[in-house]
């Protein structure tokens, strides 16, 4: 599932053109409440998986991804860096899935926000309140 040091993994690179998958929600067929949170899920997983930092970033307080084993004024624990190095990698893959769901349900919640609103103020208004 994670990446060895040694060995570059570039598979998930081939997935990027499906960032496009976001272009679909343009489509009314599209835009219901089945495919929606469907396609911001699925699109939303390729773009954190690509690039990790956005997720990184945002979980970054309060629990800090740098420091994740560094403990400070408590014993010194020695960690096997094998043992961290799999951490780190169910955390971030925790992250990724966990982020990639919370926007899926967030598109979701916006699509019933916005499904009986006429004026563009108003779905902007309930856009920067999400």
């Amino acid at each position: 599932m994670c990446c060895k040091k040694e060995k570059k993994c570039h598979v998930k690179r081939y997935f990027l053109p499906f960032i496009g998958v976001f272009f679909l929600a343009f489509w009314d067929e599209v835009r219901n409440f089945y495919y929606f949170p469907l396609i911001f899920t699925f699109g939303f997983f390729i773009l954190f998986w690509n690039f990790p930092y956005f997720v990184y970033y945002t979980n970054s307080q309060p629990t800090y991804y740098e420091d994740l084993f560094v403990i400070k004024r408590q014993p010194e624990y020695s960690v096997p860096y094998k043992v961290k190095e799999e951490f780190e990698c169910i955390f971030s893959w925790t992250i990724i899935i966990t982020s990639s769901l919370t926007m899926g349900f967030l598109a979701d919640y916006w699509l019933y926000k916005t499904n009986q609103v006429a004026s563009i103020f108003e779905i902007l208004g309930i856009t920067g309140g999400i």
